[in-house]
């Protein structure tokens, strides 16, 4: 998977459309003062220790945040660099600082508020690969399937 503006030239990508957007959220410690407001904006981050997905994996969620919160008047403190989404839950969930990633509809996690966060900034995915594999043409096929709705 890859963000649809960091799609290299030359792969082969799911032209059936776009898997789906996630919108980038705020997360904090249940109980956080932020979990207030109606929705949480880049200046209201001012001053707390940020939680990002490292750089090295995520530049584009890494150099957005660094952009937003200089318009927004304030350097981030940032706190940690992740690898993995997990890690930063765990983070906020033990109050290192204030997590900042794409978080999709329905996560939850013990101990965290997931926040909306205003401007709306949502990443894109798309599917993308290198090789026509068996494992990849099943997932495509998958792909092109109506999802079902279960009911009660």
């Amino acid at each position: 998977m890859a963000w649809d503006v960091a799609i290299p030239a030359g792969l082969h990508h799911y032209r059936q459309g776009h898997l789906g957007k996630v919108a980038l959220a705020v997360m904090v410690q249940s109980g956080h003062k932020l979990e207030q407001k109606e929705f949480v904006t880049w200046a209201d981050l001012a001053g707390y220790p940020i939680i990002l997905p490292d750089r090295d994996r995520q530049p584009i969620i890494y150099d957005h945040y660094r952009r937003y919160t200089a318009e927004a008047g304030f350097e981030p403190v940032i706190a940690s660099d992740v690898s993995t989404m997990s890690d930063a839950l765990a983070m906020v969930a033990g109050g290192v600082g204030v997590g900042n990633a794409p978080v999709v509809p329905g996560l939850s996690y013990p101990g965290v508020s997931i926040l909306r966060q205003e401007p709306l900034f949502e990443f894109n995915y798309e599917l993308v690969w290198t090789h026509a594999l068996p494992a990849i043409k099943s997932l495509l096929k998958l792909c092109q399937q109506p999802c079902s709705k279960k009911t009660a």
